[in-house]
């Protein structure tokens, strides 16, 4: 049956040829999935389980950042799910020390849960050594794809958020534009049990700012004291629509 081998790949790329000494550098890691499967993103929603990544790294390496792609709404029989389809790729920023040996051996086990009309698990263990000198250097493709699917970061005074009973209203800053109008808005929470997934995140227009409502979670045991996740915005220009995904990070809420 087609459907009980693994059905998404991990390719794990090293985007250095040598270790710049103490400084960081960057590691690829890239799921490929097959027409209609899908992984999970890091709250993944109503159901799933996200993807994890256990790194064994020489001694003085330790990993400083990582990066995943905006996630998509996903909807089946009442559950919504927050997922990756086709590819998704991480980034992950490792910063090396000051002395390093002439060869550095790098391991990774990734698991992942991945998901059609059946679910499965998945998991891949990978090891590269650096420097590595006969490594193909086309990284540019690679690298444009990942940048254009992560959140984009904004500035910490650029968005204000309020608690409401039943909702948080996030609210910019700064006028809106006169040559762009927000058509479509949607939100993915860091925090799990909180927001309500199967709730309408919706825009309201204001006089001259528009806000996003975003419900709470009737059952919720707590409210949150931050806001955090990504904010995925549809504008209507004059030259077609623009989608602007920006990372909403520690927002404090009165």
């Amino acid at each position: 049956m087609a459907e009980e081998k693994g059905m998404v790949s991990v390719e794990v790329i090293p985007l250095v040829k040598s270790i710049p000494r103490g400084d960081t550098f960057d590691v690829a890691v890239v799921f490929h999935m097959e027409a209609g499967w899908h992984t999970y993103w890091r709250n993944p929603g109503d159901a799933g389980i996200p993807s994890t990544f256990e790194w064994s790294l020489p001694p003085g390496f330790k990993i400083v950042g990582k990066q995943e792609p905006v996630p998509t709404r996903h909807v089946e029989e009442g559950i919504t799910t927050f997922i990756h389809e086709e590819e998704a790729i991480y980034l992950f920023s490792i910063q090396a020390p000051n002395s390093i040996p002439d060869t550095s051996d790098f391991s990774l086990l990734v698991d992942w849960l991945e998901c059609k009309s059946i679910c499965q698990a998945g998991m891949s263990q990978h090891r590269f050594s650096l420097p590595q000198p006969s490594v193909s250097t086309a990284w540019e493709d690679l690298v444009a794809r990942a940048l254009s699917s992560y959140p984009q970061a904004s500035p910490a005074d650029a968005w204000k958020a309020f608690l409401k009973k039943d909702r948080v209203e996030l609210k910019r800053q700064t006028p809106r534009s006169k040559y762009s109008r927000l058509v479509e808005v949607d939100f993915f929470p860091y925090a799990e049990m909180i927001f309500d997934t199967q709730g309408a995140v919706r825009r309201k227009r204001g006089f001259r700012y528009d806000s996003v409502q975003i419900p709470l979670l009737g059952t919720r045991v707590e409210d949150p004291a931050t806001l955090d996740g990504v904010l995925v915005q549809r504008f209507a220009t004059s030259d077609g629509d623009i989608i602007v995904n920006t990372l909403i990070n520690q927002i404090i809420l009165p």
